[in-house]
């Protein structure tokens, strides 16, 4: 008998902090699939709860990140699976990102790529304003 589950809990992973969390979906396993399923399944990236909540308050989080060492296409979108996030995460209202970055930012863009320590360069600015 299989020690596998007939089931998984669907996880994602967050895009902001990197941590998984629970969809609350349940995956069904087909029997082709079940060898290689796990109880917990991470299937794609999304939004935390804290996360998620400080999207619909209207924050854009500024993720450092480092998208040298893992994305080769220059001006391509970056992909959350080729960048290195670096910690540092500041969170703007998105009109103000807004007026940072001299762009529109999406209502459904929840964070941006920001290059290693814009984050404390706006912060030392913030404490001078």
């Amino acid at each position: 008998m299989s020690d596998k589950p007939d089931v998984s809990v669907e996880q994602g992973v967050c895009i902001v902090c990197g941590h998984p969390y629970d969809t609350g979906t349940i995956l069904l396993h087909v029997p082709i699939l079940r060898k290689s399923m796990e109880r917990q399944a991470i299937t794609a990236w999304g939004l935390c709860p804290q996360h998620l909540m400080l999207y619909r308050q209207g924050y854009v989080a500024l993720v450092e990140c480092d998208t040298e060492s893992g994305n080769p296409d220059t001006g391509a979108a970056v992909r959350p699976e080729n960048v290195h996030s670096t910690e540092p995460v500041a969170y703007l209202k998105r009109e103000r990102a807004s007026a940072i970055f001299h762009k529109p930012v999406a209502p459904n863009q929840p964070c941006m790529c920001v290059a290693p320590g814009f984050v404390q360069k706006l912060q030392q600015i913030t404490q001078h304003a």
